[in-house]
């Protein structure tokens, strides 16, 4: 009885301890996975001011290598230009977490789709889940 008990309490200790040291780890890599994150996303977001022309952003965007699609922007009618940062960690119950850096932009011209003279309205950090439940 006492060799049952005593294996038990080793098993629950060894369990809890690899559960720990694998969530400090996890902890560990976030933080440095999003600092990694900030530094790259430093620069872009410091030069790309509201009120500058969607022809201007763009290229400072293709000069800085970072590729951008763009998406409807739903709150102003207009397009935005999404740049995704990918991310490895995600809830169970979605395929993907999406982070993207999104740079909204006030329709210049009525006719639809994007136009160089569109105008940057703001810059935000925007995530969400992919094929989630």
């Amino acid at each position: 009885m006492r060799r049952w008990l005593l294996g038990t309490i080793v098993l629950i200790i060894l369990t809890a301890s690899s559960a720990f040291v694998v969530h400090i780890r996890r902890d560990t890599a976030t933080r440095k996975r999003e600092a990694d994150f900030q530094a790259l996303l430093a620069e872009p977001l410091r030069n790309l001011r509201p009120g500058m022309k969607r022809r201007g952003a763009e290229q400072y965007l293709q000069d800085k290598h970072l590729p951008f699609e763009q998406e409807s922007s739903g709150g102003t009618n207009g397009v935005a230009d999404l740049i995704r940062i990918p991310r490895e960690d995600h809830p169970w119950y979605c395929s993907a977490w999406l982070v993207s850096v999104e740079a909204e932009f006030l329709r210049a011209d009525p006719s639809p789709g994007p136009h160089d003279s569109d105008v940057l309205q703001s810059i935000r950090v925007t995530s969400k889940g992919d094929g989630c439940l």
